[in-house]
């Protein structure tokens, strides 16, 4: 049969051996063999997964493919098949099951448009959210599917075969034709374990904010500058390997899935008076997990691009999700997270009604995507804060109170782990509340000992967290702030004269309510984002900020 549709002898045996290199203790190439296996033909991470979900699909077998599963589809991936006959059939087999994340035999919305920002990306064409968004609107009126829910598996294979539907042939394709010679990732890797990806360039590009969601709000000097960065990296994905962490991957995975995928706006069953998205038992993993991820991170992370920043979000749950439904969800089952970066820039708790929720959710999604979600540090991140602000009675009141304070012990004990900064393409500083008067240099921060405990101790590190902008560009220096004795505020040339002296081009920073959700300070050089929308019935809007790769 594999002769009949074009497999060569000599094919075969290349892919046999490298099948047999690749197996486990069973005759089945695994799902973490398999995963190694795409990282190492150069697979992009962001498509790793949906391409794996095309290999399994209708495989009899839990613990992985066979040997005929591999060759069939080993095939369709190699750039030397041609795009066309019996192999564009299969091929768009296994494109349309990469996307259909659902395995409904159809493609939502979501998933349609996942897959035409895929095309785009992998012909190495600039994107925005609005660009992936009119591309999208313009693939599916070509089709026929604009007006549709869904579109099925028939209806976009029909569509592809005549033409209607364009880019496939650079989906599920790998780099360099099948030989045993492309399984080595040395020439890809620096002694320290890294991928290295090159960015020309990154884009500050737009702000988006609430009250139009699709509608975005650009700044004239700010939307034009162009960033130029040498390289940015990306982590190597750890396969987990011992029992407690397996369980904790599942248990991400479920809370993952319970919030972002399976959508049910109305009433959700685990969004209740008392506290039901996870017992205390998987509070207490969780929490544990996380550390010893943020263990390892330094105060001040290195964050590649496209990236999306979110402010604020004061334990307002619903309106971080009205966000990450409208422009993209961090999530690998519907979302965007294998193609996009999120920073979530402190004061995660407090206030809002859903704090647990909130930081159980960001937990999980920093377990699950070590190397593609930052959570960086705010001043509510600390006990002496959010024992006075709700996280604390919210804790008590909704897990009971002796298991309520072991908890919002253990939240703070994780706290004291998460990163202070984070360098966006090595042009953009990131930080929760700025550069006070304090702040000289951006190494200053890795200076730093974990676990951080004390705030109130240091000047710098309550310059990070707790400090302002002037009030206009016009004020200059560094001042008192109503804030507190020991909390300043900082005028427009010391962001002048940090951005020279460590050359960076932007300061993104959040920690006030804003009417707009946004606000620019230092002719363009700072700018404060707020995600909570109506904080405290302040009836502002909530934003983020998106920079692109160009």
């Amino acid at each position: 049969m594999l002769r009949d549709i074009g497999v060569t002898e000599e094919t075969l045996a290349t892919i046999t051996k490298l099948f047999k290199n690749h197996l486990g203790q069973s005759q089945l190439l695994s799902h973490s063999n398999g995963m190694l296996w795409l990282e190492q033909i150069h697979v992009p991470e962001y498509l790793r997964s949906h391409y794996w979900r095309a290999f399994s699909i209708g495989s009899s077998h839990k613990e992985g493919i066979d040997f005929f599963q591999f060759v069939i589809a080993a095939c369709a991936a190699n750039p030397q098949t041609p795009h066309a006959g019996i192999w564009r059939h299969i091929r768009n087999y296994y494109i349309f099951s990469a996307f259909d994340i659902n395995q409904k035999s159809s493609l939502d919305a979501v998933e349609f448009r996942l897959m035409v920002h895929s095309i785009l990306r992998l012909k190495g064409k600039s994107f925005h959210a609005d660009q992936v968004t009119e591309a999208t609107r313009k693939a599916a009126k070509k089709i026929g599917g604009e007006k549709r829910s869904t579109l099925s598996r028939e209806d976009w294979t029909t569509a592809e075969e005549k033409g209607k539907f364009s880019g496939c042939s650079h989906l599920f394709r790998i780099s360099s034709p099948l030989t045993e010679d492309n399984f080595s990732t040395e020439a890809n890797q620096d002694t320290n374990g890294y991928v290295v990806i090159h960015h020309n360039a990154i884009e500050y590009s737009k702000v988006f904010n609430t009250p139009d969601l699709r509608q975005s709000i650009s700044h004239p000097e700010a939307t034009r500058k162009k960033i130029t960065t040498v390289s940015s990296r990306l982590l190597q994905h750890k396969e987990y390997e011992d029992q407690n962490s397996i369980n904790l991957s599942a248990l991400v995975k479920n809370v993952i899935k319970k919030v972002l995928v399976q959508d049910d706006d109305t009433h959700p069953q685990w969004l209740r008076a008392k506290f039901s998205l996870l017992t205390i038992e998987q509070l207490h993993q969780l929490c544990l997990g996380t550390q010893a991820i943020l263990a390892n991170e330094k105060n001040c992370v290195q964050i590649s691009p496209p990236v999306r920043v979110f402010g604020d979000i004061h334990g307002q749950l619903n309106e971080l999700l009205v966000l990450f439904r409208t422009f993209g969800s961090p999530n690998h089952y519907v979302g965007d997270v294998e193609l996009v970066s999120y920073v979530f820039n402190g004061d995660f708790v407090d206030r809002g009604p859903h704090s647990l929720e909130v930081i159980s959710l960001l937990f999980c999604l920093k377990v699950a995507y070590p190397h593609k979600i930052f959570l960086l540090r705010g001043n509510h991140e600390d006990p002496n804060v959010n024992g006075k602000y709700g996280f604390y009675k919210e804790c008590v009141e909704r897990l009971g109170e002796e298991c309520g304070k072991a908890i919002w012990n253990l939240f703070n004990q994780v706290f004291a782990y998460l990163p202070l900064a984070g360098v966006i393409g090595e042009r953009i500083l990131c930080v929760h509340g700025g550069i006070g008067g304090t702040l000289e240099t951006i190494g200053q921060l890795d200076s730093i000992t974990k676990p951080i405990v004390d705030i109130g101790s240091s000047a710098l590190l309550t310059d990070l967290l707790w400090s302002d902008p002037a009030e206009t560009d016009e004020i200059l220096g560094v001042h008192a702030n109503p804030r507190g004795k020991s909390i300043v505020s900082f005028g427009s040339d010391r962001v002048k004269r940090f951005c020279e002296q460590n050359d960076i081009d932007l300061i993104i920073r959040s920690h006030q309510c804003i009417p707009h959700g946004y606000e620019f300070f230092s002719s363009g050089h700072l700018i404060t984002v707020f995600s909570a929308t109506n904080y405290q019935n302040k009836r502002n809007d909530g934003a983020f900020l998106e920079i692109s790769v160009s």
